[in-house]
């Protein structure tokens, strides 16, 4: 089907062009030039304007009825509906702005079409149109910019955080996402790229992960010693040991800038990292997240919350919202039972950047605690048995 309105409209298109061809050969044989415009043929203009008028205007609302149902649901967040809110009156402000200007546009082309003996009038100023054609768009631009400042303030500054407040850490490097939550105490653990191994990822600072590298990168530096002066090597193989061991000795000296004794490290200890491709939100407990990134500029975006904020390597970001429609409910409400929340990657940042994603499960809060129960410390915890055991 596609095929044949394909060869439909490229036939339509080759037939218009010969029919050009021969209106120009038959100018030709009458000896009548190009340029010279009848009457009749300003009409036809004009009247083709008007004509084009409508077909813009039926294809526009068709186009808006046709695909409203491609449109996004219903925003899944209290900050959500308040955007969509936003979104609404810039649409609908843009769609007016657009049908006004073109039917004043191709009207005029109309109304004003050359005639046989009608003079143009010479106007080449007036105040009261600049006055009106400044002043109009600027105060409407004025109150678009206000209003999306506001929505924008309460979206991002809106209050404070409270201690119900749910901390999770977006961690981006390509080409995938990781979440990590605040253990009992709320609050995540620092990191830092300085600190990331094959079994901290995330470059999660504790106490025992700094001791960890530091003991590592010395144990590196003196292997690679031994293998200088008992090994015989090529040059290339030698000065690749050589600069190794440099690398190695600034990435001790950066780690050492650190203070062994900050208090925040034991934050880290019972934080959890989720299961890789899944990560769980309670329905109406505000959230707040950190975004971070290992490598490039990444971009959290979960379009059914109106959510996206910037990963950026060496800073954390942060966006809080609170989702309010639990996945369950988003299935019944688009009739989808596939259906699930989307944690995507929206900056281009590599090869397999469209497959940079993370499912997001909203649940009822006594599911959402179940599932956290379930996953694993980022240091191992004993359990309360065993620590009562301990003490006895």
């Amino acid at each position: 089907m596609k095929f044949l309105i394909i060869l439909v409209v490229i036939l339509g298109v080759a037939a218009i062009a010969q029919a050009i061809r021969v209106s120009e050969l038959a100018k030709t044989l009458t000896k009548k030039r190009e340029e010279d415009v009848s009457v009749a043929d300003n009409n036809l203009n004009a009247n083709l304007w008007i004509l084009s008028l409508i077909a813009l205007i039926v294809s526009f609302f068709y186009l808006i009825f046709e695909y409203k149902d491609a449109m996004l649901p219903e925003a899944a967040s209290i900050h959500g509906a308040s955007i969509d809110k936003l979104m609404d009156f810039n649409l609908w402000l843009i769609c007016a702005i657009f049908i006004i200007m073109n039917i004043l546009l191709m009207v005029f082309a109309w109304k004003y079409r050359y005639k046989l003996g009608k003079k143009a009038f010479y106007y080449p100023h007036n105040d009261k149109l600049e006055l009106i054609w400044t002043v109009i768009p600027a105060l409407t631009m004025a109150i678009v910019i206000i209003y999306g400042l506001n929505v924008w303030n309460n979206t991002m500054f809106n209050d404070e955080v409270t201690e119900d407040t749910i901390n999770i850490e977006l961690y981006a490097k390509q080409f995938d996402w990781s979440a990590r939550y605040a253990g009992e105490d709320n609050q995540l653990g620092p990191s830092s790229f300085n600190f990331i191994s094959g079994s901290n990822p995330l470059g999660v600072i504790t106490n025992e992960v700094f001791d960890g590298v530091l003991t590592d990168i010395e144990t590196q530096i003196a292997t690679l010693r031994a293998s200088l002066d008992s090994e015989i090597m090529s040059y290339s193989a030698e000065e690749e040991a050589r600069d190794k061991i440099e690398r190695l000795k600034r990435h001790k000296v950066r780690v050492l800038g650190y203070d062994r004794n900050n208090p925040e490290y034991a934050f880290a200890s019972d934080d959890i990292v989720a299961d890789k491709g899944v990560f769980y939100l309670p329905v109406n407990k505000e959230v707040l997240f950190h975004v971070n990134s290992r490598d490039v500029i990444h971009s959290a975006f979960m379009p059914h919350f109106r959510m996206q904020m910037n990963a950026v390597p060496g800073m954390t970001t942060t966006f809080r919202m609170t989702p309010t429609i639990t996945t369950a409910e988003m299935k019944k409400k688009i009739g989808n039972e596939e259906f699930d929340y989307t944690l995507l990657c929206n900056k281009i940042c590599g090869a397999a950047h469209y497959n940079m994603k993370m499912t997001v499960k909203v649940v009822e809060e006594e599911e959402y605690n179940a599932w956290l129960n379930q996953q694993s410390t980022f240091v191992p915890q004993e359990s309360p048995e065993a620590k009562e055991l301990a003490e006895k």
